[in-house]
């Protein structure tokens, strides 16, 4: 018989409890809980900087209707009925075309500057602004997901968006540089300077010291070449706390010390959960219709003629799944938010709950048209998505784009600011840092190569064969520039081995804008570079997969621009006599103690502010005051997530507008798109257009009808829009056939549920006479 064994008893006591271990174990999980991935909250900045664009970009397509003097909502409508007394919009400085159009432009430029991050608060800040403007400007048009998008891009303001994917912080520094070169000149000893017995075993011993210490690169100097690592012409010092800021600052390479190492807690990343929980949470509580307990909400929703797709036509025949999935979605949006927070199982728990709201919007989006609502509730999802899978990701991607060879060495030009910007701005956003390595082009007269000019469209996600050829053509051309520039040309030039290069020392700083060696140690220069680097980056190697079908006379074209630019970029640089900002120290920024205490404050009162507007809809007070609602005006965080509630629509509605041209003639102006093209059409009748949504345009007109036109007291805005048809339709036509009067008729009909609809009857809303006949 075994031993018997008592096992001793937990030790309660208050010292155990409040152990270093245990606080550091709680402390890990509060922040694995409420915290984000420094890289899901700096792709979070670029989806809701892109969703900003698109959707200035749709607004532009009515920017002469909605937004200026000549469209539906001049400026004296807006200011007497349509605006708020709290909040005035930017727009409304100057309502002419001209100007409306110069601030959507600058719109579209300040969320490009926060995409690439660029200033990126100061421009985070301006979007949010202009996007707000823009907003209140037109009120009647926005939606949920406008509401829901002003809100996510306040929150951005105050989260720590600067760290990857950023021009800010973008850095040359590379220690994947150090590591890939001291292994290369390891393994072929022959080719570098001073690489004897006792400086190899030196490097082995620093290699194992690297891989011991978890990676971590001394870059005070290169242990081979005994000098100084170059960021251009400077010296790179990172303090400790400092990171690489491409696209991949982790890798399967890179040994993780801590579980938290790229998670941020704070009360901003808090608040981005309470937000997303009030908009779901609160719009369960809303929905209190019995069609959301029977299941039969969803046939209603599916039913309106405007917010149907063709999908939507053909589910709607099967009942009972979809009786089954609108129960199924009602809960989802109580329970599914507290998946993201979950104490177990936390990172797979919050990936859950994001992919569960995002295929409940894909599935919203597949059925109703919703505009923008569903990229920006979907896309924010991405600011949810837990480190091990950004792990999973790269881990992939490095797999596929090395195959278990050395990552490819890119060398660009400091003489040449163009040089510098296209090899920092491929580091920064378009390159795994663990399969590519950066450094001045001066460093290459230590590499070991061979020369190519050959075009390549392999891919990192397909069966690669380099097909490489000496380029002997490439040498002659490279030793004529030599002797024409009275050079003398005595290297010897080789194809591999040896410490002589196959161009001269003129011809690397002054010829060549990009340099690769790719792991076969072959050399590329300038396009094929730039073609190589560009097919093993995982988001643009379509575009090197699709230069192999350019024609050779479109590609010499494009490498006679892109050296004219290198040329004249290293003029200007000369000229100016500034060196290029790029050649400086370029360490990340750090916030002080003092911006996170303050920040922590505020959102930490915008968390509460929130939470008790939310709450005071349903009549629960939590210290709001009716005064607040100053505030809530003031900064856009007024809301309301009352989307088909209590119940859906059950009546559907349409618009026809009878007109009478000045010799009589009876004309319909609203089907077939009549207020798009104002054409004459005589088929005169309250049916319902068929096709029926290109008739409203798109979503924006759609809730200007739904929102502005239809709603009550609103003859102020009917009569812009007679006004409008007026002008639009005799600019067209002249003479006899010059509209004359109007009405426009709201037409409705009931819809039952066993999928028939009541006959339609119609009132008029607005008559209107364009001119006194003489």
């Amino acid at each position: 018989m075994g031993k018997f064994k008592i096992k001793k008893p937990q030790d309660l006591s208050l010292k155990s409890i409040f152990s270093r271990d245990t606080m550091q174990s709680f402390s890990n999980k509060v922040t694995a809980m409420f915290g984000m991935d420094r890289r899901s909250i700096a792709a979070f900045r670029v989806v809701m900087a892109l969703c900003v664009i698109g959707d200035v970009i749709e607004r532009s397509t009515d920017l002469r209707v909605m937004y200026t003097e000549e469209g539906v909502m001049p400026r004296s409508l807006i200011v007497s009925k349509y605006s708020s007394n709290f909040f005035m919009p930017v727009h409304l400085i100057n309502t002419s075309f001209g100007f409306q159009a110069f601030l959507f432009a600058m719109h579209i430029v300040f969320a490009f500057c926060m995409l690439i991050g660029y200033r990126t608060k100061t421009f985070s800040f301006l979007t949010w602004f202009m996007t707000i403007s823009l907003q209140a400007y037109n009120g009647i048009v926005g939606h949920g997901g406008d509401v829901f998008f002003r809100m996510m891009l306040f929150i951005n303001m105050f989260l720590p968006t600067t760290e990857f994917f950023n021009i800010d912080n973008a850095s040359f520094y590379d220690a994947n540089y150090i590591k890939s070169k001291n292994d290369y000149r390891r393994i072929n000893g022959s080719g570098a300077v001073g690489n004897d017995e006792s400086q190899q075993q030196i490097l082995v011993d620093q290699n194992q010291q690297q891989q011991s210490n978890n990676n971590i690169v001394d870059v005070s100097s290169d242990p081979m070449d005994k000098k100084d690592i170059l960021v251009g012409d400077t010296n790179i010092e990172m303090g400790e706390n400092n990171s690489s800021v491409s696209l991949s600052s982790s890798s399967s390479s890179s040994a993780k010390s801590h579980p938290n190492q790229y998670r941020y807690l704070s009360f901003a990343t808090f608040c981005v959960l309470l937000q997303m929980g009030l908009m779901y949470s609160t719009s369960y509580f809303h929905k209190s219709g019995e069609e959301w307990k029977n299941g039969e909400a969803t046939f209603y929703a599916l039913t309106l003629d405007y917010f149907a797709t063709d999908f939507a036509k053909f589910i709607i025949n099967f009942r009972t799944p979809l009786r089954l999935l609108t129960i199924a979605v009602a809960k989802w949006e109580l329970a599914g938010i507290f998946f993201m927070f979950s104490p177990i199982f936390t990172d797979h728990c919050r990936l859950f709950g994001a992919i569960g709201f995002a295929f409940m919007h894909l599935g919203f989006v597949l059925c109703l048209r919703l505009g923008l609502f569903f990229w920006v509730t979907a896309g924010a999802q991405i600011i949810n998505v837990p480190p091990f899978l950004w792990e999973m990701i790269y881990g992939y991607c490095e797999k596929k784009i090395l195959k278990g060879q050395r990552p490819v060495r890119i060398f660009y030009n400091t003489t040449s600011p163009m040089s510098q910007k296209i090899a920092l701005a491929y580091k920064t956003f378009f390159m795994l840092s663990s399969t590519a390595s950066f450094a001045p082009i001066n460093h290459l007269k230590d590499e070991i190569t061979i020369s190519t000019m050959s075009p390549t469209s392999a891919t990192p996600f397909e069966s690669e064969s380099d097909g490489e050829y000496d380029d002997a053509d490439e040498v002659q051309r490279s030793v004529h520039k030599r002797h024409a520039a009275g050079i003398s040309s005595n290297n010897n030039y080789t194809l591999s081995g040896g410490s002589s290069s196959m161009f001269g020392k003129k011809d690397i700083l002054g010829d060549d804008w990009l340099v690769v060696i790719d792991s076969n140690g072959i050399r590329k220069r300038n396009v094929t570079a730039l073609n190589y680097i560009t097919s093993k980056s995982p988001l643009l190697f379509p575009f090197a997969m699709a230069f192999a079908n350019v024609p050779q006379k479109v590609v010499d074209y494009f490498a006679k621009l892109m050296d004219s630019l290198h040329s004249r970029s290293q003029q200007n640089q000369i000229l100016t006599g500034k060196r290029s900002p790029y050649q400086k120290k370029k360490i990340p920024r750090q916030y002080s103690v003092y911006y996170s205490i303050v920040n922590n404050i505020w959102m930490a009162f915008i968390c509460w502010f929130l939470l008790a507007y939310n709450l005071n809809v349903f009549h629960i007070n939590v210290g709001y005051k009716h005064s607040y609602h100053q505030l809530a005006y003031l900064l856009r965080l007024d809301q309301g997530w009352n989307m088909f509630s209590p119940q859906p629509p059950k009546s559907h509605w349409w618009h026809v507008i009878h007109g009478q041209l000045d010799d009589g003639t009876q004309v319909e102006l609203f089907k077939n798109e009549g207020l798009f093209n104002f054409e004459i059409n005589t088929e005169v009748n309250f049916e319902k257009p068929d096709p029926f949504y290109p008739s409203y345009g798109n979503h924006r007109w759609f809730k200007y009808w739904e929102n502005g036109f239809n709603s009550n007291n609103a003859d102020a805005l009917r009569l812009e829009l007679g006004r409008y048809i007026c002008r639009e339709f005799n600019s067209r036509h002249y003479g006899p056939e010059m509209l004359y009067k109007f009405s426009v008729y709201f037409v409705h009909e009931y819809q039952n549920l066993d999928g028939t609809v009541s006959a339609s009857s119609h009132q008029s809303l607005w008559n209107h006479i364009c001119y006194e006949k003489k």
